[in-house]
């Protein structure tokens, strides 16, 4: 597999990771307004989105290391 289809193939499996943690999240931010304000659901889901964008980027040494 070369390196440009590997990439691919690990972006791709982190967008379909990142879609199935927003989708629940998009559902519980309606509950949690009920307690919190808005701004602050908005700014928690933006923070952990972007701590994921972060992780995205160790997933090819992490899978060089498993394999």
């Amino acid at each position: 597999m070369t390196d440009l289809k590997a990439f691919k193939l690990i972006a791709f499996a982190g967008f379909a990771i990142s879609l199935a943690f927003a989708l629940p999240t998009y559902i519980e931010s309606s509950f949690l307004a009920g307690y919190l304000p808005l701004q602050q659901i908005g700014l928690f889901v933006s923070a952990i989105m972007a701590l994921n964008i972060i992780a995205m980027l160790f997933y090819p040494k992490i899978i060089r290391r498993l394999s």
